[in-house]
């Protein structure tokens, strides 16, 4: 996830390769008798200029639809998606 985010920025202009840290959380719970990952979170901080925190804003909302990674679990996982930009 945080690679497909990372080559969106890079389609805007903002290189990311040493600019972006993903944080990522979960939550493992006991469903029917088996343990599960239950919820991701992650949360995304990079530096943005001024001028691109909008178009990288949009992006945290659009990335989720192309990203394999997401597509992948969202069906059976909860995944939210946060980002800082400094």
């Amino acid at each position: 996830m945080v690679g497909t985010y990372a080559a969106g920025l890079g389609a805007r202009g903002i290189d990311a390769a040493d600019n972006l840290i993903g944080e990522v959380e979960g939550d493992l719970s006991e469903v029917d008798g088996v343990v599960r990952i239950t919820a991701i979170r992650l949360h995304l901080k990079a530096e943005v200029p001024a001028a691109e925190r909008e178009g990288a804003e949009r992006l945290l909302e659009q990335f989720p639809a192309g990203c394999p990674a997401y597509q992948s679990v969202c069906g059976s996982i909860a995944i939210s998606c946060t980002a800082a930009f400094s």
